[in-house]
Formats: C-alpha cells, structure tokens, sequence
C-alpha cells in the first residue's frame, strides 16, 4: 500500500506541474462580481451615542447602517439584562434604564436580508475593544480566569451555539499529570462552569491521549470534534485521534463509537488541527507523521461510516495523504493549521506549517484538491534564513488566505555572537497559494507579510489568527511570559484605535508565565483567548475574553427618589402625632431604610415600608420641622433628604369642661387640668359663640372658675384654654343648662393669638 501511495504521489506530481503550466489565468470578470457580491452584502454595522445618561430617562442609541433594504433585523443587548430584538434598521432606538449608578456596555447585532447571516457592531464613539471584558467572571478577576479543575494547558477554543440562541465558551486541551489525558470543559459567557456539560462541567479523555485542535460542527447539532494524537494504540509511536462528543459532552456513536485512531507510519503521528469541508459534510485533520524524516500528514474523515469507512476512502485513495517537499533531503515537514476554502468553487484544503531543512525553517503552504486529495500547489518561503513557521490559517471571502506565525531574525547585526529573536508574522497569500505581494498586494509595504515586534528584544509568538466582521484581523500569542494580541487592518497596517498602537500585552500575575495558543470569537465580537498560566503546583488553564468589537460604553447616573411626608400641620404635645411617608423613584430602585428627625432633638430609625408613624411631643409652644431620609442600593450611607414639614406644637386641649353649682346669677365651670408645661388657663365667656369677653386668667394649678355676673334669660358660651407667655391651646367642646337659658362651652379652636384684654 505505501509503495503504491509513493508511486501516486509522483504521479500527483506530474500532474501537479501539468496543472499549474496549463492552469488559465483567474477569470477577472468572476474575481470581480464576488468582491462586488461581498461588498454589497457583508455590512459592518455601527453604533454611537452619548457617553452619559439618567436614570429613568429615555436613552438615544444611532444605528448605522440605517433605511438599508440589507437590512433584516437588529438584536441589541442593552447591559442592563434587556436584549430586544426589532426588524427594519431605523436610525435610532430609545432605551431607559432603570438602574443608575452604573456603566453599561451595549452590543448589537446586524442580521443581514437574504443570507440570514449575523454582523457584530461597532461602537464610533467608544473605544474599548483592547480592554479585558469586565463581564467575564465579574466576581472573581474580572476579564480573565484561571480554571483549576485540571493542571493542564487549553490549546483550544470555540464558542458554541445553544438553542435557546445563547452561547457557550468550551476549551480543550490536555491535562498534564502522569497519564496525560486530553479533557474539554464548557463555561458559560460569564465565566461560570457549565456544570450541565459532561460530568459537572468537563469531559476528560483515556490515558495517554492529547488534544491540539476542537471545532464545532457547523452541521448537525452543534456537536464537538477534537483532535489530537493517542500514544500506545499501535506499535511504534503515536497515532492520529479523532473524537467527536454530543453538544452537552457524551461521547458520540454514530461517529465510529466516538472516537478513532488514524495509524499513517510506524512512527509518531499526531495531529495539530482540524477543519470542516461543510458543503459535503467532512472532517479534515492535518498534522504530521514521522515517515521520511517527517511529512505533513492529513486525514479525512465522513461525517458518519460510508460503507464501513469512517475515513473517507475518496480522499487520495483511503482518506490519508502525506507530502514530504523535495524528496531525497532531510527536511522535516509538518502541519500546524488547516483550513477549508468553502468560498471557492473547488473547495481547496489548505494546510500551513513548517518546513525544517539545514537547522532553520521556512513557512509551508499546501494546497489540495479536496474532491481526491491531489497536491495542488506547495510554497515554502525563507526570509530571514532563520525559523519561520505558519501555526494559524484564516480564510478571507474573496478566497484569499491568511497565515499568523512567527520569524526569527538578529536582534542585532555585527559579529558573532548573534541573538536572535522572533516577532508575531502575518502573511496573505492569493487564492492560488502564491504570497499576495506587488501592485495592490497585502502589507504597507505590499510585500505580502507583516513582522510585529511586540516589544523590544522580546520573544513573540503568534499561535491563532481570527477575522473580526469589519475585515480587521487579530493574532493572539505570547510575548516572553506574558499574552499578547495585534489588531490589524483589512491591508495589514497595524490597527491604531486598538489600544493607539494596535498591540496590547497583558500579564495576569506576577512570575507567572503565560500563554495564549487559541482565540474564538463570539457573535457580538468578544474576543475569547484561551492557553495557560503556571502557578505553584504547574500549568493551569487560562481563558481571557477582550472587548474586541467596542461596544457603546454609557455611564448612567442615579437620580434621587421623590419622598412624600404627610401629616397635620398642628400637633399636641402628649398626643400621638401620625405622619406618612412614600417615596416615588424613576428606575427600580428600592428603599431599604428611613430615619426621620422629628424635629424636637429625637430621630427613629425604620424599615423600608413603615406603616404611618407615630410620635409623641413632648411639649407644646413650638414649631418643628420634620426631615426624613430615604436610602437604597445606589445611596446606603447618606441617603436622600425629604424637604421639612413644618408642624405648630401646641399644648394639649383642655379636656371635659363641665359645669355646676347653677344659680340665678351664678354657675362654675370646671375643667380637666393639661400636663403640660403652662403659665395658667383662661376662660372665655360669649354671648353669641362668636365675640369674646377679655378672659379671667387663673393659676396653673387651678381647674375651677366661678362667674357671678349672669343675667337670668340671657344665653351664654364658654370655653377655657392653657397658655404659656402668647401662646394658648385649643378648647374643649362641652354644654350645661342655666335656668332658663342654655349655656354652651364655645367649640374647639385652634392656638391663637390673645387679644388684648378690655
């Protein structure tokens, strides 16, 4: 069979150079009415408004584009736990937030007409997408989290879609112990374990197993495939290992039981990634194999077993290829990154990697025909005449291919010794496998590839490359111990509204190495890192999550609640005094406590929904003012201050004026003493109930008055009140009868002003 295979390759070869020297020139007509097609379709939404707000007043968000037929619906999530969705694309949209005090983030999402697909926005007049995304494990470190569960190292990320339309971030990668053991973990988008995922959160692998790649399927139910390699499973070395699970983290058996190993050589085998051919539903596996020194190695495999066949059969013969560059030399082949061309009408397989010859290495790009495997193109390209590896591959809609690496070149020229150093790299090549350099070519410099140092005499390493919906394009990797991410125009130039100099570099702990082997993104445009950190008992998985596409940052101030009290303007001193109190607020704020000063040097304390209060004055004579103070979450020291309400304390009315002792020109009148404090009663006598006679004043400690000045026949009304200096309290309501005549205590009054006496 390997000689036979041998023999097919150079027959793939012949006819390789047969189709690269008769291949036709790309069709510019066609070129042209996709990049047209793309630009027409592909919308790159954007938000604005103002930086600030208030509680409980309508908020104003632009959306752009805006009366646009490519518009389908928009989805906004509005940070406040508001997610609203709405068809058309009108110009703005309101919002009132309920809570202040607070920063919201504001995503949208564009879902485009026709094509159903959906495009993140981007905030014009916030630019935070350089920043840890405060959202992910807001209670723990926000930004960022260290998963414990496993001392091991992620080496990859994917974000997977639920049902319900929420989504999840799972991690892949291989726990480090002694029996080394692949494991996959899921976590919601805050940053909590998924507990609902396989056994309380993860799924861990046999012994002696490693995962280097994950996707999820883009067909079916959302299923997750890893692959690795898998030691001890053939003699000799390794194998290629292949797994699929359930969404929620089973093993899958209608994927060969699960799970496969792919033996290529009597050496090591192991894969470094995986893709899927999605228009005729495969898996492609690249990696490497140790036959001839190393070759690339690629397996592919059907979604279920085709007549038995797990492997597809269609695919060079047995669903396996390897290629070794220039047979007969010591070079060592191998592949980091696949990707599939699903854009293309032939559907291309695209593998990158390394070429290693002479103690360095050169960028490796294969191109295969993906309906029988055959080779269609090779580069391999030397710049520095150092180490340069492709290690990430994106695809671009116009067919064009993007590679994220590394190069490695002297830190300084002049005699030896010579240090070397290596910078993140970022190349594009044509849809034909050649670099896109030269007239309206890739890079500022159209050279077709970009070197970023991401700072001076340090070791950087770019491991994952990813395409944001605005055509800007992120490389994630490391630099010395520390993670590190580039943003980069459509043309290469570093992007500068990404942290001013399109470079951030985050170190998440003291003498902790750190790095970044993987990157997903999440439909609103968060970008999902995941690698690893050390800590005192070894390396522990590390998932990061920035901003990416900015979101609209609004800060919205609280605004005070509307406090009520009610009560009676005259109060008496020794009797309960009642006063109300409500609060109105224009979010949904909630009270959680009142005090109130009752103005006479006591205060209370009470809970959140007192009944009406009461309250005792002591003594009379004066007027207080009443203040109360409300309080909530956003305000729990200081509180909210109601305006006063200013009450006139009298003395206590004098109670049950009785009369006795009635002659013909006599009676007396008695009353019920106050316990206030007082300078003595007064007692009024009237004719008609409405002028008064000038009162006799007794003692305090006096309660009767005799009056000896009656007419017979003659109706009279009296009343008696407490006074101190001017003031006096209100009189009681009593009556008797006088021979012949009714006599009538006068009707309860109000404190009043004394008139002069006459």
């Amino acid at each position: 069979m390997k000689k036979h295979k041998r023999i097919r390759a150079a027959i793939d070869g012949v006819v390789k150079n047969l189709l690269e020297f008769f291949r036709p020139e790309p069709q510019l007509a066609f070129n042209v009415e996709r990049l047209e097609e793309r630009q027409m379709l592909t919308l790159t939404p954007t938000i604005s408004g103002a930086s600030t707000g208030l509680e409980g007043s309508s908020y104003t968000l632009n959306l752009s584009p805006n009366n646009n037929a490519n518009v389908a619906s928009w989805t906004i999530d509005w940070g406040d736990g508001q997610i609203e969705n709405f068809t058309g694309s009108p110009a703005t949209r309101p919002h009132t937030y309920a809570d202040g005090t607070k920063d919201y983030l504001i995503d949208a999402i564009v879902t485009e007409s026709g094509t159903g697909k959906s495009y993140p926005s981007n905030s014009t007049t916030t630019s935070i997408g350089h920043q840890l995304d405060a959202s992910f494990n807001p209670s723990g470190t926000p930004g960022h989290l260290t998963y414990t569960g496993a001392v091991a190292q992620a080496r990859a990320v994917a974000i997977q879609k639920m049902t319900d339309g929420t989504e999840r971030i799972v991690v892949a990668g291989t726990s480090l112990n002694s029996f080394n053991k692949g494991f996959v973990a899921r976590f919601f988008t805050n940053g909590n374990l998924d507990t609902n995922f396989g056994s309380s959160g993860s799924y861990t692998l046999p012994n002696n197993t490693f995962i280097n790649a994950m996707g999820i399927q883009p067909w079916g139910n959302q299923e997750i495939v890893l692959a690795g390699y898998i030691t001890g499973s053939s003699p000799g070395g390794s194998d290629f290992y292949v797994v699929r699970l359930t969404k929620d983290g089973a093993l899958d058996t209608t994927f060969a039981n699960g799970t496969v190993a792919t033996d290529f050589s009597s050496g090591s085998d192991e894969a470094n990634a995986l893709a899927f051919q999605e228009w005729n539903q495969k898996i492609v596996v690249a990696g490497k194999t140790n036959s001839n020194n190393g070759d690339v190695a690629v397996a592919r495999y059907n979604n279920t077993p085709i007549s038995g066949n797990i492997l597809d059969i269609t695919f060079d013969g047995d669903g396996k290829k390897t290629t070794n560059l220039i047979n007969g030399t010591s070079r060592t082949d191998t592949a980091y990154a696949v990707a599939v061309n699903q854009n293309s009408t032939s559907h291309e397989i695209v593998v990158g990697g390394s070429s290693i010859y002479s103690n360095k290495s050169d960028y490796l790009l294969i191109r295969y025909r993906d309906t029988d495997g055959l080779t269609l193109s090779t580069d391999t390209r030397d710049f520095f005449n150092h180490d340069e590896v492709i290690r990430s591959i994106a695809i671009q809609s116009d067919g064009k291919i993007l590679a994220a690496g590394s190069t490695t070149a002297p830190t300084v020229a002049g005699p030896p010794p010579v240090y070397y150093k290596s910078d993140f790299a970022l190349l594009r090549y044509k849809s034909n496998g050649t670099l896109d350099s030269g007239t309206g070519g890739f890079a500022p410099d159209l050279s077709g590839r970009v070197v970023t140092p991401i700072a001076t005499n340090t070791s950087d390493d770019a491991y994952a490359i990813a395409i944001q919906n605005d055509g800007k394009i992120v490389l994630t990797g490391t630099c010395d111990t520390d993670i590190a991410l580039a943003r980069y125009s459509s043309t290469g130039a570093l992007d500068t509204t990404f942290n001013t100099t399109g470079i951030v570099r985050t170190d998440f702990g003291v003498s902790a190495t750190e790095a970044a082997y993987a990157m997903a993104l999440q439909s609103n445009g968060r970008i999902v890192l995941a690698g690893y950190t050390t800590s005192g008992s070894g390396n522990r998985i590390k998932i990061a999550r920035y901003y990416g596409m900015s979101p609209q940052k609004v800060t919205v101030s609280n605004v005070a609640p509307t406090l009520t009290l009610t009560g009676d303007s005259v109060g008496y001193e020794g009797a309960e005094y009642v006063l109300n109190l409500s609060a109105t607020d224009p979010g949904n704020d909630t009270i959680t406590g009142w005090t109130v000063d009752w103005g006479d040097g006591t205060s209370g304390t009470y809970g959140p929904n007192p009944l009406p209060l009461q309250h005792i004055f002591a003594d009379g004579y004066y007027s207080v003012q009443i203040v109360a103070h409300a309080f909530d979450e956003d305000n729990p020291t200081s509180g909210y201050a109601s305006s006063p309400l200013n009450v006139s304390i009298t003395p206590r009315k004098v109670d049950d004026v009785q009369f006795s002792n009635i002659g013909n020109t006599s009676m007396t009148v008695t009353w019920m003493g106050t316990e206030s404090f007082k300078d003595g009663y007064r007692i009024y006598r009237s004719m008609d109930g409405q002028s008064w006679d000038s009162p006799h004043n007794v003692a305090a400690n006096i309660y009767t008055y005799t009056d000896n000045t009656l007419t017979a026949g003659t109706r009279y009304y009296y009343k008696v009140t407490a006074y101190k200096n001017s003031l006096e309290s209100g009189a009681d309501a009593s009556s008797a009868t006088w021979p012949g005549t009714a006599v009538h205590a006068a009707p309860r009054r109000s404190r009043r002003r004394i008139k002069p006496a006459f």
